[in-house]
């Protein structure tokens, strides 16, 4: 399950592990990263994960690796919310 976290929503898209649905898992990615909301690549190593996604970098991991950087995404946009 790819997740993102913005100002007004939280958004969950859940897809398939293995290397025959990589393309569903990077057209959630590019769903994600089309949102109105999406910060961009800058914003954490977990955005910049999803974006990476996008352009084919890599593998599309697995349930830990898309865990931890639904983590990494979530929790660096909470720290930067509360020191506003």
């Amino acid at each position: 399950m790819l997740r993102y976290t913005t100002a007004r929503s939280y958004h969950l898209s859940k897809v398939p592990h293995g290397r025959q649905y990589d393309e569903a898992n990077r057209e959630a990615a590019r769903w994600l990263t089309g949102l109105s909301d999406f910060r961009g690549a800058a914003a954490s190593a977990g955005e910049e994960w999803l974006c990476d996604r996008v352009r084919g970098v890599e593998t599309t991991g697995n349930h830990s690796t898309w865990n931890r950087q639904g983590n990494v995404q979530h929790m660096t946009f909470v720290t930067r919310s509360l020191g506003h």
